[in-house]
């Protein structure tokens, strides 16, 4: 027989550790004596969290966005002179 641990004492303890501690679903899953991947099923289907990896990106400078203006620029004159610019780029 299916006995689930998604239960609402559950779900207020999970939610409770993780405000305390951060979210590491193992050390969490010990903690309250719960399966890892009971953890995790809360985690996304109760408490509406996501998985993600943090990425570094390159930094923004101030004169960026004047740069970004001016080559759209010099691409709308090329695509006057040229209607299927557009189009090749794909």
């Amino acid at each position: 027989m299916f006995r689930t641990q998604r239960t609402p004492k559950n779900i207020d303890a999970l939610k409770a550790s993780i405000n305390q501690n951060g979210i590491f679903i193992r050390r969490v899953a010990v903690d309250l004596g719960m399966k890892k991947d009971s953890v995790h099923r809360i985690l996304k289907k109760d408490l509406g969290f996501h998985s993600y990896k943090l990425q570094m990106l390159q930094e923004l400078e101030e004169d960026d966005t004047e740069k970004g203006v001016v080559v759209a620029k010099e691409q709308l004159e090329h695509m006057k002179h040229d209607q299927n610019l557009f189009e090749a780029m794909h």
